[in-house]
Protein backbone atom coordinates (compact mmCIF):
# COMPACT_ATOMS: atom_id res chain seq x y z
CA UNK A 1 0.00 0.00 0.00
CA UNK A 2 1.18 3.33 -0.87
CA UNK A 3 2.10 5.50 1.87
CA UNK A 4 3.06 9.07 0.71
CA UNK A 5 1.12 11.27 -1.99
CA UNK A 6 2.88 14.14 -3.48
CA UNK A 7 0.25 16.38 -4.96
CA UNK A 8 0.99 18.77 -7.69
CA UNK A 9 -1.58 22.20 -7.70
CA UNK A 10 -1.20 25.27 -9.71
CA UNK A 11 -2.09 27.33 -6.10
CA UNK A 12 -3.57 25.36 -3.29
CA UNK A 13 -2.98 25.76 -0.37
CA UNK A 14 -2.32 29.71 -1.59
CA UNK A 15 -5.47 31.38 -1.70
CA UNK A 16 -6.16 32.59 -5.53
CA UNK A 17 -8.51 29.63 -6.68
CA UNK A 18 -8.89 25.49 -6.67
CA UNK A 19 -11.74 26.30 -3.47
CA UNK A 20 -12.36 22.61 -3.93
CA UNK A 21 -9.44 21.00 -3.07
CA UNK A 22 -10.10 22.39 0.71
CA UNK A 23 -12.94 19.72 1.27
CA UNK A 24 -10.41 17.15 -0.97
CA UNK A 25 -7.37 17.02 0.85
CA UNK A 26 -9.11 16.22 4.08
CA UNK A 27 -9.70 12.89 2.79
CA UNK A 28 -6.44 12.05 1.24
CA UNK A 29 -4.53 12.94 4.58
CA UNK A 30 -6.74 10.23 6.38
CA UNK A 31 -5.07 8.10 3.61
CA UNK A 32 -2.05 8.34 3.52
CA UNK A 33 0.58 9.03 6.18
CA UNK A 34 2.45 11.93 4.82
CA UNK A 35 0.77 14.50 1.21
CA UNK A 36 3.10 16.54 -0.43
CA UNK A 37 1.68 19.86 -1.59
CA UNK A 38 3.89 21.29 -4.51
CA UNK A 39 2.12 24.20 -5.70
CA UNK A 40 3.39 25.91 -9.13
CA UNK A 41 2.51 29.22 -7.84
CA UNK A 42 3.28 30.76 -4.63
CA UNK A 43 1.15 33.63 -2.70
CA UNK A 44 1.30 35.03 0.56
CA UNK A 45 -2.08 33.94 1.84
CA UNK A 46 -2.03 29.98 3.12
CA UNK A 47 -5.25 28.14 3.84
CA UNK A 48 -5.75 25.67 6.70
CA UNK A 49 -4.46 22.11 5.81
CA UNK A 50 -4.36 18.79 8.07
CA UNK A 51 -1.58 18.73 10.18
CA UNK A 52 0.05 15.68 7.78
CA UNK A 53 0.41 18.13 4.82
CA UNK A 54 3.61 19.57 4.01
CA UNK A 55 3.72 22.26 1.57
CA UNK A 56 7.13 21.96 -0.69
CA UNK A 57 7.73 25.93 -2.16
CA UNK A 58 10.45 25.28 -4.29
CA UNK A 59 8.87 25.75 -7.65
CA UNK A 60 6.53 28.59 -6.56
CA UNK A 61 9.24 30.65 -5.54
CA UNK A 62 11.77 30.07 -7.78
CA UNK A 63 12.94 33.01 -9.85
CA UNK A 64 10.40 33.64 -12.72
CA UNK A 65 13.08 36.06 -14.67
CA UNK A 66 12.56 36.52 -18.38
CA UNK A 67 16.20 34.52 -19.04
CA UNK A 68 15.09 31.63 -17.63
CA UNK A 69 11.71 31.31 -19.42
CA UNK A 70 13.65 32.34 -22.34
CA UNK A 71 16.31 29.46 -21.66
CA UNK A 72 13.79 26.67 -21.14
CA UNK A 73 12.57 27.14 -24.80
CA UNK A 74 16.25 25.65 -25.96
CA UNK A 75 14.38 22.20 -24.42
CA UNK A 76 14.51 19.52 -26.94
CA UNK A 77 11.01 18.93 -26.07
CA UNK A 78 10.37 22.36 -27.22
CA UNK A 79 11.09 21.98 -30.74
CA UNK A 80 10.01 18.35 -30.52
CA UNK A 81 6.47 19.38 -29.61
CA UNK A 82 6.92 23.19 -31.63
CA UNK A 83 3.75 23.71 -34.44
CA UNK A 84 2.62 26.32 -36.41
CA UNK A 85 -0.16 27.38 -34.29
CA UNK A 86 0.79 30.91 -32.20
CA UNK A 87 -1.74 30.04 -29.81
CA UNK A 88 -0.02 26.04 -28.99
CA UNK A 89 3.54 27.58 -29.30
CA UNK A 90 2.64 30.17 -26.54
CA UNK A 91 1.09 27.84 -24.39
CA UNK A 92 4.14 25.09 -25.10
CA UNK A 93 6.30 27.79 -23.91
CA UNK A 94 4.83 28.67 -20.84
CA UNK A 95 4.80 24.70 -20.09
CA UNK A 96 8.05 24.54 -20.86
CA UNK A 97 8.94 26.23 -18.27
CA UNK A 98 7.09 24.50 -15.84
CA UNK A 99 8.08 21.17 -17.06
CA UNK A 100 11.71 21.82 -16.54
CA UNK A 101 11.28 23.10 -12.89
CA UNK A 102 9.01 20.31 -12.06
CA UNK A 103 11.19 17.93 -14.05
CA UNK A 104 13.84 19.04 -11.93
CA UNK A 105 12.34 18.68 -8.82
CA UNK A 106 11.11 15.34 -9.33
CA UNK A 107 14.85 14.60 -9.85
CA UNK A 108 15.94 15.65 -6.44
CA UNK A 109 13.16 13.42 -4.69
CA UNK A 110 13.74 10.80 -6.74
CA UNK A 111 17.16 10.11 -5.67
CA UNK A 112 16.27 11.33 -1.54
CA UNK A 113 12.75 9.38 -1.26
CA UNK A 114 11.61 5.94 -1.71
CA UNK A 115 9.49 6.42 -4.79
CA UNK A 116 8.00 3.01 -4.76
CA UNK A 117 5.62 3.87 -1.70
CA UNK A 118 4.49 7.28 -3.05
CA UNK A 119 1.86 8.01 -5.56
CA UNK A 120 2.32 11.70 -7.50
CA UNK A 121 -0.94 13.52 -8.47
CA UNK A 122 -1.35 16.01 -10.38
CA UNK A 123 -4.75 17.86 -10.16
CA UNK A 124 -4.86 19.36 -13.39
CA UNK A 125 -3.80 17.72 -16.78
CA UNK A 126 -0.63 20.29 -17.25
CA UNK A 127 3.22 20.77 -16.96
CA UNK A 128 3.20 19.26 -13.64
CA UNK A 129 2.09 15.58 -15.63
CA UNK A 130 3.94 16.34 -18.46
CA UNK A 131 7.41 16.43 -16.45
CA UNK A 132 6.10 13.38 -14.55
CA UNK A 133 5.62 11.46 -18.01
CA UNK A 134 9.13 12.96 -18.99
CA UNK A 135 10.57 11.53 -15.58
CA UNK A 136 8.80 8.23 -15.59
CA UNK A 137 11.21 7.33 -18.56
CA UNK A 138 14.24 7.37 -16.53
CA UNK A 139 12.69 5.99 -13.38
CA UNK A 140 10.10 3.07 -14.43
CA UNK A 141 8.84 2.42 -10.50
CA UNK A 142 7.19 6.38 -10.61
CA UNK A 143 3.24 5.47 -10.10
CA UNK A 144 1.08 9.41 -10.75
CA UNK A 145 -2.18 10.20 -12.07
CA UNK A 146 -3.93 13.25 -13.28
CA UNK A 147 -7.64 14.59 -13.52
CA UNK A 148 -8.69 16.16 -15.80
CA UNK A 149 -11.31 18.89 -15.60
CA UNK A 150 -12.35 21.27 -18.72
CA UNK A 151 -9.95 23.79 -19.29
CA UNK A 152 -7.20 21.50 -19.40
CA UNK A 153 -9.56 18.79 -21.34
CA UNK A 154 -10.82 20.54 -24.37
CA UNK A 155 -8.24 21.76 -26.68
CA UNK A 156 -10.92 24.25 -28.57
CA UNK A 157 -11.00 26.63 -26.04
CA UNK A 158 -7.22 27.64 -26.52
CA UNK A 159 -7.61 27.31 -30.18
CA UNK A 160 -5.55 24.09 -31.37
CA UNK A 161 -6.20 20.36 -31.70
CA UNK A 162 -3.95 18.87 -29.76
CA UNK A 163 -2.63 19.59 -26.59
CA UNK A 164 1.26 19.60 -26.06
CA UNK A 165 2.82 16.37 -24.92
CA UNK A 166 -0.19 14.35 -23.95
CA UNK A 167 -0.02 11.31 -26.53
CA UNK A 168 3.41 10.51 -24.57
CA UNK A 169 2.10 11.51 -21.22
CA UNK A 170 -0.62 8.41 -22.40
CA UNK A 171 2.35 5.76 -22.86
CA UNK A 172 3.27 6.18 -19.15
CA UNK A 173 0.42 7.25 -17.11
CA UNK A 174 -1.14 4.98 -14.75
CA UNK A 175 -4.57 6.62 -14.67
CA UNK A 176 -6.59 9.93 -15.74
CA UNK A 177 -9.34 10.41 -13.79
CA UNK A 178 -12.42 12.81 -15.34
CA UNK A 179 -14.60 14.38 -13.46
CA UNK A 180 -17.23 13.79 -16.03
CA UNK A 181 -18.66 11.48 -18.67
CA UNK A 182 -18.13 13.49 -21.39
CA UNK A 183 -14.91 14.46 -20.98
CA UNK A 184 -14.08 10.98 -21.05
CA UNK A 185 -15.69 10.40 -24.09
CA UNK A 186 -13.24 12.94 -24.93
CA UNK A 187 -10.21 11.57 -24.08
CA UNK A 188 -11.16 8.20 -25.69
CA UNK A 189 -11.79 10.43 -28.97
CA UNK A 190 -8.90 11.89 -28.85
CA UNK A 191 -6.39 8.87 -27.46
CA UNK A 192 -8.28 5.63 -28.04
CA UNK A 193 -10.44 3.80 -25.13
CA UNK A 194 -8.17 2.71 -22.48
CA UNK A 195 -8.40 1.04 -18.91
CA UNK A 196 -6.55 4.16 -17.48
CA UNK A 197 -9.44 6.27 -18.16
CA UNK A 198 -11.90 6.63 -15.78
CA UNK A 199 -14.51 8.37 -13.83
CA UNK A 200 -14.27 10.64 -10.46
CA UNK A 201 -16.51 13.14 -9.84
CA UNK A 202 -15.90 16.43 -7.66
CA UNK A 203 -18.11 16.67 -4.91
CA UNK A 204 -19.20 19.42 -2.24
CA UNK A 205 -20.20 18.76 1.59
CA UNK A 206 -23.69 18.20 2.98
CA UNK A 207 -24.93 21.35 3.95
CA UNK A 208 -25.79 22.65 7.61
CA UNK A 209 -29.19 24.24 6.24
CA UNK A 210 -31.29 24.30 2.89
CA UNK A 211 -32.08 27.44 0.91
CA UNK A 212 -35.49 29.13 0.88
CA UNK A 213 -37.95 29.94 -1.50
CA UNK A 214 -38.69 33.80 -1.84
CA UNK A 215 -42.02 34.56 -0.57
CA UNK A 216 -42.00 38.22 -1.19
CA UNK A 217 -42.46 38.23 -4.82
CA UNK A 218 -38.73 38.86 -5.38
CA UNK A 219 -36.89 36.70 -7.93
CA UNK A 220 -33.48 36.38 -6.56
CA UNK A 221 -30.96 34.37 -8.53
CA UNK A 222 -26.89 33.85 -8.20
CA UNK A 223 -24.10 33.03 -10.18
CA UNK A 224 -20.64 32.23 -8.79
CA UNK A 225 -17.48 32.43 -11.30
CA UNK A 226 -14.60 34.54 -12.37
CA UNK A 227 -15.18 37.78 -14.40
CA UNK A 228 -13.58 36.59 -17.82
CA UNK A 229 -14.49 36.21 -21.08
CA UNK A 230 -15.56 32.65 -20.88
CA UNK A 231 -18.23 32.86 -18.05
CA UNK A 232 -20.00 35.41 -20.48
CA UNK A 233 -21.60 37.01 -17.43
CA UNK A 234 -22.79 39.95 -19.69
CA UNK A 235 -26.01 37.41 -20.53
CA UNK A 236 -26.90 37.54 -17.22
CA UNK A 237 -26.73 41.62 -17.41
CA UNK A 238 -29.13 41.70 -20.66
CA UNK A 239 -31.68 39.01 -19.58
CA UNK A 240 -31.87 41.34 -16.90
CA UNK A 241 -32.23 44.00 -18.74
CA UNK A 242 -35.08 42.49 -20.89
CA UNK A 243 -37.15 41.29 -17.60
CA UNK A 244 -36.90 45.38 -16.25
CA UNK A 245 -39.59 45.88 -18.95
CA UNK A 246 -41.88 43.42 -17.13
CA UNK A 247 -41.75 45.16 -13.44
CA UNK A 248 -40.79 42.10 -12.11
CA UNK A 249 -38.50 43.03 -8.90
CA UNK A 250 -35.95 41.15 -8.92
CA UNK A 251 -32.39 40.87 -6.60
CA UNK A 252 -28.76 39.33 -8.92
CA UNK A 253 -26.01 38.63 -6.34
CA UNK A 254 -22.49 37.61 -8.39
CA UNK A 255 -19.63 36.02 -6.62
CA UNK A 256 -16.38 36.35 -8.31
CA UNK A 257 -14.10 39.13 -9.36
CA UNK A 258 -11.93 38.98 -12.86
CA UNK A 259 -10.04 41.52 -15.05
CA UNK A 260 -13.31 42.18 -16.53
CA UNK A 261 -15.26 43.31 -13.48
CA UNK A 262 -14.46 47.19 -14.57
CA UNK A 263 -16.67 46.34 -17.51
CA UNK A 264 -19.27 44.19 -15.80
CA UNK A 265 -19.75 46.94 -13.09
CA UNK A 266 -20.18 50.05 -15.96
CA UNK A 267 -22.04 48.09 -18.15
CA UNK A 268 -24.69 47.43 -15.27
CA UNK A 269 -24.05 51.43 -14.23
CA UNK A 270 -25.09 51.84 -17.99
CA UNK A 271 -28.76 50.44 -17.62
CA UNK A 272 -30.03 52.38 -14.79
CA UNK A 273 -31.94 49.74 -13.53
CA UNK A 274 -35.15 50.42 -11.45
CA UNK A 275 -36.58 46.67 -10.42
CA UNK A 276 -33.18 45.11 -10.30
CA UNK A 277 -30.99 45.03 -7.62
CA UNK A 278 -27.40 43.49 -8.21
CA UNK A 279 -24.78 42.98 -5.41
CA UNK A 280 -21.03 42.09 -6.72
CA UNK A 281 -19.42 40.36 -3.81
CA UNK A 282 -16.47 40.02 -5.04
CA UNK A 283 -14.16 36.64 -4.42
CA UNK A 284 -14.97 34.73 -1.32
CA UNK A 285 -13.25 31.67 0.25
CA UNK A 286 -15.41 28.64 -0.27
CA UNK A 287 -16.60 28.89 3.54
CA UNK A 288 -18.00 32.33 2.85
CA UNK A 289 -20.16 30.74 -0.20
CA UNK A 290 -21.74 28.35 2.17
CA UNK A 291 -22.61 31.00 4.21
CA UNK A 292 -24.17 32.86 1.48
CA UNK A 293 -26.34 30.28 0.66
CA UNK A 294 -27.19 29.35 4.41
CA UNK A 295 -28.32 33.40 5.03
CA UNK A 296 -30.29 34.16 1.90
CA UNK A 297 -33.22 33.10 -0.27
CA UNK A 298 -32.00 31.79 -3.81
CA UNK A 299 -34.42 30.41 -6.63
CA UNK A 300 -31.74 30.20 -8.93
CA UNK A 301 -28.26 29.54 -9.67
CA UNK A 302 -27.13 30.79 -13.29
CA UNK A 303 -24.37 29.50 -15.21
CA UNK A 304 -24.05 30.75 -18.69
CA UNK A 305 -20.33 29.56 -19.49
CA UNK A 306 -19.66 28.83 -23.17
CA UNK A 307 -17.11 25.70 -22.06
CA UNK A 308 -17.34 23.95 -18.91
CA UNK A 309 -16.03 20.52 -16.75
CA UNK A 310 -18.60 20.14 -14.30
CA UNK A 311 -18.95 22.87 -12.13
CA UNK A 312 -18.51 23.02 -8.46
CA UNK A 313 -20.00 25.89 -8.00
CA UNK A 314 -23.61 24.28 -9.37
CA UNK A 315 -22.66 21.38 -6.89
CA UNK A 316 -22.90 24.00 -4.00
CA UNK A 317 -25.48 25.38 -5.39
CA UNK A 318 -27.65 22.34 -5.26
CA UNK A 319 -26.20 21.42 -2.05
CA UNK A 320 -28.51 23.96 -0.64
CA UNK A 321 -31.41 22.86 -2.95
CA UNK A 322 -31.26 25.43 -5.12
CA UNK A 323 -32.53 24.86 -9.17
CA UNK A 324 -29.89 25.59 -11.93
CA UNK A 325 -29.81 26.89 -15.25
CA UNK A 326 -26.59 26.10 -17.17
CA UNK A 327 -25.30 26.15 -20.74
CA UNK A 328 -25.66 22.43 -22.50
CA UNK A 329 -21.19 22.37 -22.60
CA UNK A 330 -19.10 19.95 -21.20
CA UNK A 331 -20.59 18.14 -18.34
CA UNK A 332 -23.77 20.80 -17.56
CA UNK A 333 -26.10 17.81 -18.67
CA UNK A 334 -24.43 15.40 -16.28
CA UNK A 335 -25.30 17.73 -13.39
CA UNK A 336 -28.48 19.77 -14.66
CA UNK A 337 -31.95 18.73 -16.31
CA UNK A 338 -35.56 19.66 -16.60
CA UNK A 339 -36.12 17.95 -13.77
CA UNK A 340 -33.78 19.84 -11.32
CA UNK A 341 -33.29 22.99 -13.50
CA UNK A 342 -33.23 24.10 -16.88
CA UNK A 343 -30.38 23.08 -19.65
CA UNK A 344 -29.69 26.11 -21.72
CA UNK A 345 -28.29 25.93 -25.43
CA UNK A 346 -24.91 26.30 -26.25
CA UNK A 347 -25.17 29.32 -27.92
CA UNK A 348 -27.53 30.50 -25.03
CA UNK A 349 -29.25 34.08 -25.14
CA UNK A 350 -30.51 36.83 -22.91
CA UNK A 351 -33.72 36.28 -24.25
CA UNK A 352 -33.51 32.50 -23.78
CA UNK A 353 -32.21 33.13 -20.13
CA UNK A 354 -34.97 35.72 -19.54
CA UNK A 355 -37.75 33.22 -20.58
CA UNK A 356 -36.28 30.66 -17.31
CA UNK A 357 -36.26 33.26 -14.85
CA UNK A 358 -39.53 34.76 -15.70
CA UNK A 359 -40.78 30.92 -15.76
CA UNK A 360 -40.08 31.26 -12.46
CA UNK A 361 -42.17 34.08 -11.37
CA UNK A 362 -45.45 32.53 -13.31
CA UNK A 363 -44.78 28.89 -11.97
CA UNK A 364 -43.68 28.87 -8.37
CA UNK A 365 -44.98 25.30 -7.77
CA UNK A 366 -42.89 23.83 -10.58
CA UNK A 367 -39.72 25.38 -9.22
CA UNK A 368 -40.29 24.62 -5.90
CA UNK A 369 -40.36 20.36 -7.03
CA UNK A 370 -37.19 21.55 -9.14
CA UNK A 371 -35.34 22.70 -5.69
CA UNK A 372 -35.82 19.41 -4.07
CA UNK A 373 -34.45 17.67 -7.50
CA UNK A 374 -31.77 20.11 -6.90
CA UNK A 375 -30.74 18.88 -4.11
CA UNK A 376 -31.36 15.09 -4.98
CA UNK A 377 -29.16 15.26 -7.33
CA UNK A 378 -26.50 16.61 -5.48
CA UNK A 379 -27.33 13.60 -2.82
CA UNK A 380 -26.97 10.95 -5.28
CA UNK A 381 -23.69 11.93 -7.42
CA UNK A 382 -21.80 14.87 -5.70
CA UNK A 383 -21.36 13.72 -1.77
CA UNK A 384 -18.21 14.86 -1.13
CA UNK A 385 -17.87 12.26 1.36
CA UNK A 386 -18.47 9.64 -0.63
CA UNK A 387 -16.60 10.94 -3.98
CA UNK A 388 -13.34 11.58 -2.55
CA UNK A 389 -13.13 9.17 0.10
CA UNK A 390 -13.60 6.76 -3.00
CA UNK A 391 -10.74 8.50 -4.73
CA UNK A 392 -8.55 8.45 -2.33
CA UNK A 393 -8.60 5.20 -1.23
CA UNK A 394 -7.97 4.23 -5.09
CA UNK A 395 -4.84 6.14 -5.34
CA UNK A 396 -3.80 4.48 -1.60
CA UNK A 397 -4.27 1.02 -4.07
CA UNK A 398 -2.73 1.68 -7.20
Amino acid sequence: MNKKLVLFTSSFPYEGGEQFLETEINYLSKEFEEVIIVPLKYHKNKRETPSNIKVVDDIGKSSRTYFKRVMSLFSKYFFFNIKLNIKYNKKLAIDMFYILKIKKWLEVYCNDENVEETVFYSYWFSAATSALSITKNKNKNIKYITRVHGGDLYEQIHGFDFFPFRKKVFENINKVYSISTDGKKHLINKYGDTDKIEISRLGVMQSKSLSKYSSDKVIRIASCSSLIPVKRVHIIIDALKLIEKQNIDIEWSHIGSGYLEKDIKEKVKMIFFEHVKVNFLGFMPNKNVYEFYKNNYIDLFVNVSASEGVPVSIMEAQSYRVPVAATNVGGNSEIVDDDNGKLLSVNNTAAELSEVILDIYKNQDKWLLKKEKSYENWNTKYKASENYNNFAQHLKEL
